[in-house]
């Protein structure tokens, strides 16, 4: 967060830890902030574009317009940000899982989603109605271009951030109860749904992987620092423990990237080990909590033996420290990251708050996972919120889990315990 305006894809590591954490209360602050703007934004795509819908840009201020002045057709002037809306898909799909979590009333959110998916429907037609002649596709389907896949990949085609948003959009709206939206809007979000185009997927370094797009014009080599055809994995949970194709989604991790150096660091946002936590790699999840949260006194993940590409991580790290007259922080928990987000650094603890959830705590559809990438030697004990207004307190110690209490104790049925002892012999509490 800098004077007066808000990074959006930054501010969302804030606030989704606090789904797991049960702080609701704080959470809303930033969903009311989103849905109190909903106004200018459709005011602002319909003079723009004479579309009915609405879509958040990524530099947003305090008033919900860009903070980087507009072009003349409406979008953001940097052309890493023209066409990146996808930041507040993440804000939107949290206000939906605050029904999944605690079942509240969330009338006043829907709004915002079902506005998004309309402005995607119109200004998507009418801009490949422009190019081909037609809204959509041979086979059917929305075209997502021109798009940015994240502030990575300009000119994109249907790129895997914003696909993987819109079906999370579409899909949440779906499995609301049948009353909370009517019958029309229903429809309009299956139909929206049956329009959107696969995920893209590339052969890239040998291996088949999730792809940042289907196509791009421009790929910026300078500052590559985002992986977009990680979205499905975190935030939007198409891929990881306990969905299909975990193997394909491992590659993308493991392959699919372009500069290491750059993607792949512990630091602020950055979300290495949120993704390597969601897809189950235990050891490397290891290095980054710890890097994450001992920062900036622990070697960067992989560090120099791991060979040049692990080891290029460790340069933020020593420039952090070489950096002449740099006054470290007088307390720790401000995540000093020099001036790459600016200090106190919010996003890095949001960031490792994530990662630390996702280790130990894990959902699919109605099942609940534990410890999915929590190290054997490592003693916990934590209470966490699990979709379905369901709590799970336990206590893992000595390579066994100890004890085990959830609430409802109905949903205890949902529990995996991934590769960790439990038996029925251990203490439970009701």
């Amino acid at each position: 967060m800098g004077p007066g305006w808000i990074y959006g894809s930054k501010s969302t590591s804030v606030y989704w830890p606090l789904l797991k954490s049960g702080d609701e209360d704080l959470l809303r602050v930033a969903l009311d902030f989103y849905t109190h703007r909903l106004p200018i934004e459709l005011a602002w795509a319909n003079h723009f574009w004479d579309v009915e819908g609405a879509v958040y840009p990524e530099d947003i201020d305090v008033f919900g317009m860009t903070v980087r002045l507009a072009r003349k057709d409406g979008t953001c002037t940097p052309e890493c940000l023209q066409y990146h809306w996808t930041s507040g898909m993440e804000f939107a799909l949290m206000m939906l899982d605050t029904w999944r979590y605690k079942t509240s009333d969330i009338k006043d959110y829907i709004p915002v989603a079902t506005n998004m998916l309309h402005f995607y429907d119109q200004f998507y037609r009418k801009q490949n109605l422009k190019t081909t002649g037609s809204e959509l596709d041979p086979e059917g389907h929305l075209v997502i271009y021109p798009g940015n896949g994240l502030e990575v990949y300009s000119g994109a085609k249907n790129d895997a951030a914003a696909l993987s948003g819109l079906m999370a959009l579409s899909d949440g709206l779906l499995a609301l109860p049948e009353e909370t939206l009517t019958s029309a809007e229903r429809d309009f979000c299956r139909d929206f749904r049956n329009h959107l185009p696969p995920l893209p997927s590339r052969t890239w370094n040998g291996h088949l992987c999730l792809s940042p797009a289907e196509t791009w014009a421009k790929e910026r080599l300078d500052s590559n620092m985002e992986l977009p055809q990680l979205y499905p994995v975190f935030p939007f949970r198409y891929y990881g423990i306990g969905y299909p194709d975990l193997e394909l989604a491992r590659n993308t991790w493991l392959y699919g990237f372009t500069d290491a150096a750059k993607q792949k660091p512990y630091f602020c946002w950055y979300q290495g080990g949120i993704f390597t936590a969601c897809l189950g790699l235990t050891d490397e999840t290891r290095e980054y909590l710890l890097a994450k949260f001992l920062h900036p006194s622990w070697p960067a993940p992989g560090g120099k033996e791991a060979g040049k590409e692990q080891a290029a991580r460790s340069l933020w790290k020593l420039h952090w420290i070489d950096t002449p007259n740099w006054e470290v922080p007088r307390f720790p928990a401000f995540w000093d990251c020099m001036d790459f987000d600016q200090r106190p650094d919010m996003d890095h603890g949001g960031a490792g708050m994530i990662q630390l959830q996702e280790m130990l705590m894990q959902t699919s559809g109605d099942k609940i996972i534990l410890l999915p990438a929590w190290p054997e030697e490592w003693d916990v004990d934590f209470k966490l919120h699990a979709p379905g207004n369901t709590i799970v307190e336990c206590v893992y110690k000595n390579g066994k889990i100890q004890t085990l209490k959830v609430t409802p104790e109905t949903r205890k049925s949902d529990i995996i315990i991934t590769g960790k002892d439990y038996s029925s012999d251990s203490k439970s509490t009701k």
